[in-house]
């Protein structure tokens, strides 16, 4: 069946070939795939997150005003692993991708935990 390009075709009337033949404006998107030690490295970062604000929480609730040395500083703790798992996720994303912003955003919210921490830790230890 032979045609004039300029005449407009049905889709079920078009070959592969007439898609390659157009110059479209814009080509067809194609959506990144993230591998799955990318999704690996993601759900560890989440599993530090998680060590970082979770424990803490149940060791020492948020709204426990008097708490013992002991609590404070296990909680504390488990708030700088969960803060370190969470900043080694982002440097093995970082290697993988070379991409300094994905090791900037794994880390921000990482050395924000901590700080809180020592907020919430010197808060309880001084009532």
């Amino acid at each position: 069946m032979e045609r004039d390009l300029h005449t407009a075709a049905r889709p079920h009337e078009r070959s592969p070939e007439d898609h390659v033949r157009e110059n479209l404006a814009q080509p067809a998107i194609r959506w990144p795939r993230p591998s799955a030690a990318t999704l690996g490295y993601v759900a560890l970062w989440v599993a530090g997150a998680v060590v970082a604000v979770a424990v803490p929480y149940v060791v020492v609730p948020v709204g426990q005003t008097h708490a013992s040395v002991g609590p404070v500083w296990t909680a504390f703790g488990f708030t700088v692993i969960g803060s370190t798992i969470m900043i080694i996720a982002s440097a093995l994303m970082f290697r993988r991708s070379k991409d300094a912003g994905v090791f900037v955003i794994g880390c921000i919210p990482a050395v924000a935990t901590i700080i809180g921490g020592v907020i919430l830790s010197a808060s309880k230890l001084t009532h």
